[in-house]
């Protein structure tokens, strides 16, 4: 039932008018649009793209994501061309890694550090049988530098040395060949002597 104040398309309407008009208010503005239903026409493609869809939100709480892995994620949606949540973008990288062919991987508990002078130790958890790699640079939009992690167990890890002193380097972990399986964006401040 639409709500009326004062006369029909003076001051303010909202609510639907039997089944023909919509009346709301959009940014200040006063408006009026037909009615419409959505189609839904539910097709297999349609079907199959709400069970990937299912899929990536239930991995999302599934993976045991650790304040620093959260953190990556925000990172990594910070620099995306339109405004994301990390959940928005963590749910896009899994079904454009699914897109691609490719296998997501689950990466978790990234405990990346920098307790010796000029080094970092990379370090984080999958419980996939993939190979793992870290890029890294100076900037979350720039890593030119790609490290081969060695497993151990379910914990794949790999040191860098002769890194500047008291740089940031940002860092992202990613299955090979695989270019949308990335995890969010590290982060990580090199230890001064």
């Amino acid at each position: 039932m639409a709500k009326i104040k004062m006369p029909l398309m003076g001051m303010e309407a909202s609510g639907q008018l039997g089944k023909t008009l919509v009346y709301f208010n959009w940014k200040g503005i006063n408006c009026a649009r037909m009615h419409v239903t959505p189609a839904n026409p539910n097709t297999a493609a349609q079907q199959a793209r709400r069970t990937l869809m299912t899929a990536a939100v239930d991995n999302f709480h599934d993976t045991a994501l650790i304040a620093a892995d959260i953190d990556g994620w925000r990172r990594l949606a910070s620099i995306q061309a339109k405004p994301m949540t990390y959940f928005n973008v963590y749910v896009k990288k899994y079904i454009e890694t699914d897109d691609d062919g490719e296998t997501w991987p689950s990466f978790f508990n990234d405990i990346t550090a920098s307790d010796v002078a000029g080094q970092i130790d990379f370090s984080i958890d999958t419980a996939e049988a993939v190979t793992v790699y870290a890029r890294y640079g100076n900037s979350p939009s720039y890593m030119p530098n790609t490290v081969l992690l060695v497993e151990d167990s379910d914990t794949f890890e790999e040191s860098v040395a002769d890194l500047d002193e008291g740089s940031v380097v940002y860092y992202q972990f990613y299955v090979d060949g695989e270019v949308n399986s990335v995890s969010g964006i590290g982060k990580v401040t090199v230890k001064s002597s």
